[in-house]
C-alpha cells in the first residue's frame, strides 16, 4: 500500500499490489501499471502481512519512470540460495563483505548477513561467507555494525583483522567480548528459590552511580530523543560492560526509574557487594510517535505510541549506545525491564526481540499486550493470548520474570493474568507475587533486586 498527500492535504492509501506469498519463496509485489499521483507528497511503501506476528524479507523496493526495465530478476523457486543453510554450501570468494558472494558489497548483503546470525541464534544455521567484517574471528551482530557502516560510508574500511599465532576455525557466537560468554542456562528455576518480596537490609546503599544526559536520533520517528546513561560504581571506560534498558510508566520520562524506585542506590549495594554484575543502565524515554509530540492523556493513541518504542530501540538506541558506550554486544549482553507501561513494553520488545535480549522482566506491568478492558479503557492488544509467546528469531531469555503486587489498584491482576496466559503457551517465566504490594515502590523494588542479581549471570 503506498500512503501519501494529495494536493489537498488529504492522506491516500493506494493498493499497489497483494498477493499470496509462500514460506521460504521470494514473491514479486511489482506492478508496472500503477502510477504514482503527479500530486503527490509524503510517500510511504507499507508492506504487511495479515497476521502481525508474521515474519518477512522484504528484498528490496523500486520505482522508475514508465517503461523502466526491473533493476531485480525475483527467483520464485521453493528452495531459494540460502548461504546460511549448512545442506546448500557456498564457494567462499575471499571478499569480505560480500555475504551473498554477487561481487559487491552492498544492503543486500546487510540481508544475508542478518539472515544468517537469526539463524546461528536459533541453532539452524552456519556462518555465512565472508562475514567476519570487523576481522575479530567471531560471526556476531557488531559485524552487522561494521557492515552497516561501511555501506553507508561512515567508515571507509574494513577493520584489519586480528592476527594469532593459531589457526582455527571461525567461532559462531553471539557476543565480541574476550569474558567467557553466557551459557545460556534458564535461571528461572533458581529465581523461584531465591526472590524475597522485600529488599533485604543493606542491599540498597548510598548512591555511588554517575548519570549523563544523552540524545539521539530516533530513525522511526525522525526527531531527537533523550534518555539518561546510569554508569556503574568504579566504572572503568576501557572496560566493557553489558546493557540493561530500564522502562517507566505511562506519561513519565527518561527520568522517573532513576530515583524513586531504588534503581541507583541498588545498583550501587549490589554491585558493591559483588552480588550483582557491572553493568550499565540505560533508561530512555519510550514515547515514540512521528506526528504527536507527546501523551495526550491515558488512551489508545497514546498506548500505540508506546508500542512503538519496540522500533526505537532495536533500530536506534542499541546502535546509539553501543557507538558510544564501551559495552558488549549480543543478546546474552542485554537485558529489559520496567514498571507499569514500561513493564508492559519490556515484556512485549522481549517476547517480538528474544535475539536482542537474554534477560526480560516487568513490574506490575501495564494492560494491553493481550486483549482486556480495565477502568481506562478497552485494549485491542498487542497480540492474541495464543499468540504470546516467544517469537522464532532467537532462543528463549535466560530469565523471564514478571511482577506483581496483590494490593495493586492500577493494574490490577493483569501481572498474574499474564504469567497465566504464559503457563497455558507453555512459556517458562517467572511469576512474583508481592503480599500488600501496590503499584510503586514496595513492588518495584523486589523485582529490580532479583533481577539485578541475576542478569548477566
Amino acid at each position: 500500500t503506498l500512503q501519501y498527500t494529495d494536493a489537498n492535504g488529504k492522506d491516500n492509501y493506494d493498493e499497489v499490489k497483494t498477493v499470496s506469498a509462500a514460506k521460504g519463496q521470494w514473491t514479486d509485489l511489482s506492478n508496472a501499471s500503477y502510477t504514482i499521483p503527479a500530486d503527490a507528497s509524503g510517500l510511504e511503501l507499507y508492506i504487511e502481512a495479515p497476521d502481525s506476528l508474521t515474519d518477512f524479507y522484504v528484498d528490496g523496493a523500486y520505482a522508475g519512470v514508465k517503461g523502466t526495465k526491473p533493476l531485480l530478476s525475483i527467483s520464485n523457486s521453493t528452495n531459494p540460495t540460502d548461504p546460511t543453510d549448512p545442506t546448500n554450501p557456498t564457494i567462499n570468494t575471499g571478499i569480505r563483505g560480500d555475504v551473498n558472494e554477487d561481487g559487491v558489497i552492498d544492503s543486500l548483503d546487510m540481508i544475508a548477513l542478518r539472515r544468517g546470525i537469526i539463524k546461528i541464534m536459533s541453532g539452524g544455521g552456519i556462518a555465512p561467507p565472508n562475514s567476519d567484517i570487523n576481522g575479530d574471528g567471531d560471526v556476531s551482530v557488531a559485524d552487522l555494525v561494521a557492515l552497516k557502516r561501511f555501506i553507508l560510508g561512515i567508515d571507509k574500511k574494513f577493520a584489519d583483522p586480528v592476527t594469532t599465532t593459531t589457526v582455527t576455525t571461525t567461532k559462531i557466537t553471539t557476543t565480541t567480548t574476550t569474558s567467557t560468554p553466557a551459557t545460556g542456562k534458564n535461571l528461572n528455576e533458581q529465581i523461584r528459590k531465591d526472590m524475597p518480596t522485600s529488599v533485604p537490609s543493606g542491599a540498597e546503599q548510598s548512591n555511588q552511580c554517575k548519570v549523563e544526559k544523552k540524545t539521539y536520533m530516533c530513525k522511526f520517528t525522525g526527531k531527537q530523543k533523550s534518555c539518561n546513561v546510569i554508569l556503574p560504581p568504579n566504572y572503568d571506560p576501557s572496560k566493557k560492560y553489558p546493557v540493561m534498558y530500564i522502562l517507566h510508566g505511562i506519561m513519565g520520562s527518561e527520568n522517573d526509574m532513576m530515583q524513586g524506585f531504588g534503581t541507583q542506590g541498588l545498583m550501587t549495594g549490589l554491585m558493591k557487594s559483588g552480588q550483582a554484575e557491572e553493568f550499565i543502565a540505560v533508561t530512555p524515554n519510550m514515547f515514540t510517535s512521528k506526528t504527536m509530540s507527546g501523551p495526550n492523556g491515558i488512551n489508545q493513541q497514546t498506548c500505540e505510541q508506546y508500542d512503538n518504542f519496540l522500533y526505537d530501540i532495536s533500530e536506534s538506541l542499541i546502535p546509539f549506545i553501543e557507538e558510544n558506550y564501551p559495552v558488549k554486544t549480543g543478546r546474552e549482553n542485554r537485558a529489559i525491564t520496567g514498571f507499569s507501561m514500561g513493564g508492559r513494553e519490556a515484556i512485549y520488545i522481549g517476547l517480538m526481540r528474544p535475539d536482542l535480549f537474554a534477560y526480560v522482566g516487568g513490574a506490575c506491568p501495564a494492560p494491553g499486550i493481550t486483549p482486556g478492558s480495565d477502568t481506562f479503557m478497552s485494549h485491542p492488544g498487542c497480540m492474541k493470548e495464543s499468540e504470546m509467546k516467544f517469537r522464532d528469531v532467537g532462543p528463549e531469555p535466560n530469565v523471564f520474570m514478571i511482577t506483581g503486587g496483590t494490593n495493586d489498584g492500577t493494574v490490577g491482576t493483569f501481572p498474574k493474568q499474564y504469567s497465566d496466559i504464559l503457563t497455558r503457551n507453555g512459556v517458562d517465566h517467572v511469576y512474583q507475587s508481592i503480599p500488600g504490594g501496590q503499584h510503586g515502590d514496595n513492588s518495584v523494588k523486589p523485582h529490580l533486586y532479583t533481577f539485578f542479581r541475576y542478569a548477566f549471570k
